[in-house]
Parts: C-alpha cells; sequence; structure tokens
C-alpha cells in the first residue's frame, strides 16, 4: 500500500514472479506444447505488476466492521528470457492468452473483485478480468470466486472454482476448474532511512518493533479506518 485519498481509496501495487521452465519441460510433448527434439527448455522467468486502488463501499461505524472491498486493477505481465520460434503453443492450450509471455510478448489485464464478509468467520471473493495481447481480437475473459476463511492474522485457507474464456483468430475456449489456497501474510515493519520516503504517511503509525503482532491491542489497527477517531474540526466542536 502506498498512498490514501482523502475520501479512503487505497492505491496499491501487487507484484510477482515465478520460475516456468519446469512446469514447461512436464508440458513438452503434450497436445498443447512442443518443443524441437534436441532443444532443452530455456530459462523463462515470467513476473507481473499491478497498480490497484480499493474502497470499503460500506465503511466501518460504531456498530460494524467496515465491509464490501472493491477493487480495480489494471496490471502487466512479461518474461526475461523466452521460447525458441520454433517451439509451438496450441491456441486451444489453457490460459493461452497468460502464456505468450513465455514467447517475449507482453500481456496486459484489467480487472474488478469485490470480498465481503459471509458469516463472522467466513469471507467470499469475486472477480472478473479482461486480458490480451496486444490488441482486443484475442482475448480472454476470467472469473474466480472464492470461500475464503481467515485463520488468524497470518494464515488465510481459501477454496472455489475458476472459470476461463478465451478466443484466438481460429478458435475459442471454455473451461471451469477449482481452486485451493493457502496462504501466509507478513508486513514490513521497517522504515528505510535511504529511500523515496513512499511509506510516508500513517499507515505505519502504529508499529512497535518490540512488540509481536499477537500482542498489539486490535483497536489500534482498526483506528487508521474509523472516521470517529478523526479529530474534529474546530466549527464542528461548538453547539
Amino acid at each position: 500500500r502506498w498512498y490514501v485519498t482523502p475520501n479512503n481509496i487505497l492505491i496499491s501495487s501487487n507484484h510477482g514472479v515465478y520460475y516456468a521452465s519446469m512446469a514447461l519441460n512436464k508440458l513438452n510433448g503434450s497436445k498443447w506444447l512442443q518443443i524441437p527434439l534436441g532443444e532443452s527448455t530455456p530459462f523463462v522467468l515470467p513476473m507481473y505488476h499491478e497498480i490497484l486502488a480499493s474502497k470499503f463501499l460500506k465503511p466501518k461505524t460504531s456498530c460494524d466492521l467496515p465491509d464490501y472491498l472493491l477493487t480495480v486493477r489494471i496490471g502487466i505481465k512479461f518474461s526475461i528470457g523466452k521460447l525458441t520460434p520454433a517451439t509451438t503453443m496450441a491456441e486451444t492450450a489453457p490460459f493461452f492468452q497468460r502464456t505468450q509471455p513465455y514467447f517475449g510478448k507482453i500481456l496486459w489485464y484489467v480487472g474488478a473483485d469485490l470480498e465481503a464478509h459471509l458469516t463472522e468467520f467466513l469471507n467470499y471473493s469475486v472477480d472478473l478480468d479482461f486480458l490480451s495481447v496486444g490488441a482486443v481480437k484475442n482475448f480472454a475473459l476470467e472469473h474466480k470466486g472464492l470461500i475464503v476463511w481467515p485463520i488468524d492474522k497470518r494464515w488465510t485457507m481459501a477454496g472455489g472454482y475458476m472459470a476461463h474464456f478465451g478466443t484466438t483468430t481460429n478458435s475459442s475456449r471454455i473451461f471451469l476448474m477449482p481452486l485451493f489456497d493457502l496462504s501466509y501474510k507478513f508486513t514490513l515493519r521497517h522504515k528505510t532511512k535511504q529511500g523515496l520516503d513512499l511509506f510516508g504517511t500513517d499507515i505505519f503509525k502504529y508499529d512497535d518493533n518490540l512488540k509481536d503482532d499477537s500482542e498489539i491491542d486490535d483497536h489500534l489497527y482498526d483506528e487508521y479506518y474509523d472516521e470517529d477517531q478523526k479529530p474534529k474540526k474546530e466549527s464542528e466542536e461548538k453547539p
């Protein structure tokens, strides 16, 4: 998270990198991927970068927690290293658009997510993404639905489905697949003295390097979002 606007829109970024060559080796020789005989799979390191804007549609009140977090995003994906021109990827392959950065192309996408409380201990998340390489003629639409269980402040378990619809010059495809995820969260707890002051906001004002997260009261985290905690203007204090 980089910035919070005066109307409580959170501006943040998401960055990721993964190693694709091992999976490509497994797929080689299938109906989807053909690497010429005698060629080894080259080093392929895809990465993605996203800019996100998020806002609670239902702000926090004295009775209820904030709810219905809407996030819109735009991102790109590209690779360091690429497959040789002699390598072929079938247009009917699952997530065809997502594999195009392996060939040196740039994938761009836009999307929106909605996260909200389902019960006292379960949340849900739904999203819709539009992906394309180059023009919008060859594109894909992806939708996910997840039930999310925040086990504690660090661990989260989620399960659901993904639906994918993709079109290319000569074909179109649709498929549905199950999803399962177990994640662990950590936070940056130290400001860097040398830098661009990107974290120079109140985001870190409750950090206490001498305490573990479990020892910090929940209300200290929540107070940043609580409109009731903001000081009133002098004109509002007068009867």
